[in-house]
């Protein structure tokens, strides 16, 4: 047997040659393994169908629960099932991860001020041994641009390309994202009909920290970015949970008005109660259309107390403009919710 590490760092052609030549010519019976972190040149397709290969991918090689509890037996440490399974679900299987985690709670065993987390199970990307781990990787053949598109896109939960060129406002990025998540397994495509990505947790907390250190201050503006992007494309709950975490607040409750009828027929009352909670009653004041909507909400979910505020708000304004939820106008709203509320009586 023969075991080759790293081959994703052969790219001379000549030696990708003289490794093929050297697969095609070994004896019947004899086997190689190859670790690498990207697809190799190597004709692939040809052992494949000679059904001469057998491929494990991340997937295959991420640990089960039962997996991480040996693993951490193995240096020495226990852990019982639900830290097991807390940590599995944290570094999503990653062996490395869970390795470095259970490093990291022995340093913290001999030297409890050190920095970092304290339990394996509450791992995190931002410091200590994967923080480190991750930032000798993401500086290894990465260009400045390729880790700000990285960075600033670790606002997102998927990363599509159009919005990370938006977002990142760097060149190329549907390129470079393809390219980077070839070489990067923590780095992984969705699969679906349009091309996207998702970076592993213990990666974005990292990459998160990263924008912050590199960019300080930055993160509202590209949760903004984010937001219009989304808004533009007709996505109407991303772009309200991205303008709120902007700060941007009197866009999301435009938005939030705008979408709580559509919302309100497919059953998403309870997000809208929950964006609702997130504006005060100046913010609201400030869009009396959203009072309206609001008020007709909880008054459909039980909530008569809410809904009377909602609407004692509305009384105190008039809107010259269209109301942004879609009414033929403000003062025919008031009269309906005026009318089902009977707040001064039948």
């Amino acid at each position: 047997r023969l075991i080759l590490d790293d081959v994703h760092l052969l790219t001379y052609r000549t030696c990708l040659d003289a490794l093929t030549q050297l697969l095609d010519l070994l004896p019947p019976g004899f086997q190689v393994a190859m670790a690498a972190r990207a697809d190799l040149d190597v004709p692939l397709p040809r052992y494949r169908a000679r059904q001469e290969l057998l491929e494990l991918g991340g997937a295959d090689l991420a640990l089960d629960v039962d997996e991480t509890q040996a693993l951490v037996a193995a240096m020495g440490g226990s852990l019982d099932a639900t830290e097991a399974r807390l940590l599995t679900d944290r570094t999503e299987g990653w062996a490395a991860g869970i390795y470095l985690a259970t490093l990291e709670r022995s340093r913290h065993d001999v030297d409890p001020g050190s920095t970092g987390v304290s339990g394996v199970s509450g791992v995190s990307g931002e410091v200590g041994y994967v923080a480190e781990y991750l930032q000798v990787e993401l500086a290894r053949g990465l260009s400045d641009s390729d880790v700000a598109l990285l960075t600033r896109t670790s606002i997102l939960e998927v990363v599509e390309p159009d919005l990370a060129q938006s977002v990142a406002a760097v060149s190329r990025a549907e390129a470079r994202l393809a390219t980077m998540a070839q070489a990067n397994q923590l780095i992984a495509p969705i699969t679906g009909a349009d091309v996207a990505y998702r970076y592993h947790s213990l990666l974005r907390d990292f990459l998160t920290a990263e924008l912050e250190r590199r960019e300080p201050g930055t993160t509202p503006e590209l949760h903004r970015r984010a937001a219009a992007w989304y808004a533009e494309h007709g996505r109407m709950g991303l772009a309200i949970e991205h303008a709120l975490a902007g700060g941007d607040i009197d866009d999301a409750a435009r938005l939030v008005t705008a979408a709580v009828l559509p919302l309100h027929h497919v059953g998403h009352d309870d997000q809208l109660q929950r964006w609702f909670a997130s504006f005060d009653d100046s913010v609201v004041a400030r869009h009396p259309s959203l009072a309206v909507v609001a008020a007709w909400i909880y008054a459909l979910n039980g909530r008569p107390g809410a809904a009377d505020h909602m609407a004692g708000i509305a009384e105190r304004f008039d809107l010259t403009g269209e109301p942004d939820d879609g009414a033929s106008s403000f003062a025919s709203s008031k009269a309906m919710l005026r009318a089902a509320l009977a707040r001064s009586g039948p």
